[in-house]
């Protein structure tokens, strides 16, 4: 009972932010202040951010619905695609982080999240998903997880001089260039 009170009372402390790990199952505390001084060191990376203004976005949104509209009329799709492609109500997506602890217990590093749920783009994402997965379900190099992995290796290469090796890439997709990875997104889809 006094965990319960004492959990409720985190929870509605203004001052703390209660977040899932990235990896575990397990709960983090971290001060309101920091985290939102990490979140503004992490958008003022002009590098990798660029700040728009919200007629920027009402621009880009009337853009992907001029599409779709000029390929529903082109007979690209079709009209229930077209429903489910279209947004009517949206909201424009955010971003939050999630601390790494298994990288440093004392000052995790965050992993960002863009939160797209109920924007223009993200029926867009999941069409997109769903046709890749179903283009490239028997390619060869096309895994899901480790787990996948290990079902896919043949047993035979299994011995005791076998090596695993994995390599983290520091915030791969920010570092690909987005012409250069939509020229490979085209190539890699007209192979399928």
């Amino acid at each position: 009972r006094e965990e319960i009170v004492l959990l409720k009372e985190l929870r509605d402390d203004k001052s703390l932010r209660v977040m899932k790990l990235d990896k575990g199952g397990s709960v983090v505390f971290m001060d309101s202040i920091i985290y939102e001084g990490k979140i503004m060191e992490l958008l003022n990376d002009y590098s990798k951010y660029t700040r728009v203004s919200v007629n920027e976005i009402n621009i880009a949104y009337k853009i992907i619905v001029l599409c779709l509209n000029d390929l529903l009329l082109e007979g690209m799709i079709d009209m229930d695609t077209s429903n489910f492609l279209h947004v009517e109500k949206t909201r424009v997506p955010f971003i939050f982080q999630i601390p790494k602890v298994h990288k440093d217990t004392i000052n995790p590093p965050l992993r960002p999240i863009a939160s797209v749920e109920g924007s223009v783009t993200a029926p867009l994402a999941k069409y997109v998903d769903v046709n890749l997965k179903r283009r490239s379900v028997n390619a060869m190099n096309n895994l899901k997880d480790s787990w996948d992995l290990l079902k896919t290796v043949d047993n035979s290469v299994y011995n005791e001089k076998l090596i695993f090796i994995t390599i983290d890439i520091v915030d791969l997709f920010p570092s690909i260039p987005h012409d250069l990875g939509s020229e490979w997104f085209e190539e890699v889809f007209e192979e399928f």
